[in-house]
């Protein structure tokens, strides 16, 4: 799996339709993304963020989050530490579910499941969840099968029920918006590609095919910023990276990821992390001073 501007793709191994991913990382932070698979979010231990396009949406330990395709979103987690579980698959691998669609088309809207809130189909959904992450750990004979079987159970449920809240889109919209997403995410590889060189809104929108004022309209939306501030937050980041990393000079990092001038630089630097690029430095210093003292005590 890998991140191609904010597009997530390489999800699913040779043969494989449905992907299970147990998470425990501490302070967990994913930056916003979207793919073409339909995603599950089962919060196993606390809580986590979810940023979903411009709103956001907080899951409790044992809510259940439903993400279309084409959605973008991005995760934090509240506490240091917590557990989460990530259900991916394809809608296309799974022959036999037009009946479903039409009758129910939970695929092409983002929901929320609670306990509190859904009681009855909550419980009967999450006991599909826990067969699902238990097969997974197992991976015992014809588990893929089994996983397959679970799959169609949960929509089951949710196409034989009244009790769910959804933020509707109609299929065309959201096959309109991953075409959309798609010449965006053009956009985005080129900022990314390019950020060292002096590059301009108008520079970005050609390489997706859209007119700028198209391009700053699709990009704010998706991303929730204009496009210089993505560029420079972007510049910052890739800046931070050089100063942990190597014994680069704060002018010489500045010219290394786009900045015409320290000046500039130490300014977006600053308001961004708090602290000016020197302080910053330093600081990585001590740090890992302190580390490799610590490392010889023991």
């Amino acid at each position: 799996m890998f991140l191609e501007g904010m597009h997530e793709k390489g999800l699913f191994k040779e043969n494989d339709m449905i992907r299970v991913v147990l998470n425990t990382a501490e302070n967990f932070d994913y930056p916003a993304h979207w793919h073409n698979a339909i995603e599950i979010v089962y919060c196993i231990e606390n809580g986590v963020d979810i940023r979903i396009g411009s709103r956001y949406i907080h899951l409790d330990e044992k809510d259940i989050l439903f993400i279309c395709p084409g959605e973008i979103h991005g995760f934090k987690a509240q506490e240091a530490k917590g557990k989460r579980a990530f259900i991916q698959f394809d809608i296309t691998s799974f022959g036999g579910l037009d009946e479903i669609i039409s009758a129910f088309n939970p695929l092409v809207s983002t929901f929320k499941l609670s306990g509190a809130k859904h009681g009855t189909l909550h419980k009967k959904i999450s006991e599909q969840i826990d067969g699902i992450i238990d097969a997974h750990n197992k991976k015992e004979l014809s588990y893929a099968l089994y996983l397959k079987a679970r799959i169609y159970d949960i929509f089951f449920l949710l196409s034989t029920s009244a009790d769910v809240d959804i933020m509707t889109d109609s299929l065309k919209s959201r096959k309109n918006k991953i075409y959309g997403l798609e010449r965006l995410n053009k956009g985005l590889s080129f900022l990314e590609n390019n950020y060292a060189n002096n590059i301009t809104l108008k520079d970005a929108a050609a390489a997706a095919g859209f007119s700028e004022y198209h391009f700053s309209r699709l990009f704010r939306e998706v991303t929730g910023k204009k496009f210089l501030e993505y560029l420079n937050e972007f510049r910052i980041r890739k800046a931070e990276t050089l100063l942990k990393k190597t014994d680069i000079s704060i002018s010489e990092a500045a010219y290394a990821v786009g900045f015409n001038n320290t000046t500039t630089f130490n300014r977006i630097f600053k308001a961004i992390n708090g602290c000016t690029p020197t302080c910053y430095k330093a600081r990585v210093r001590s740090n890992q001073a302190y580390h490799t003292e610590l490392h010889h005590i023991k």
